[in-house]
């Protein structure tokens, strides 16, 4: 049994800051099955346990990303750098 794993919601904005092409929510969901498995949760500094479309919603919520179309991109203006 694979037991589930954390990661930090930087590892997200980090995938969607890298990436030459913008993601759709379908793209971004395999994109990280790919990069970082599919037993995976994910935390915030004030959030815990969010799955990623529930991680995507708060970082829709406090302006980390924002939609452009079907396109989700990071908002450079709102990441913070710890």
């Amino acid at each position: 049994m694979n037991s589930v794993v954390s990661v930090h919601a930087h590892e997200v904005l980090a995938l969607l800051k890298e990436s030459d092409i913008p993601y759709t929510m379908n793209d971004l969901t395999s994109e990280v099955v790919r990069n970082l498995g599919s037993n995976v949760v994910f935390h915030t500094c004030s959030q815990q346990d969010l799955s990623l479309s529930a991680l995507m919603e708060f970082l829709l919520a406090k302006g980390k990303v924002v939609r452009e179309g079907e396109f989700i991109k990071v908002n450079p203006k709102r990441i913070c750098n710890h």
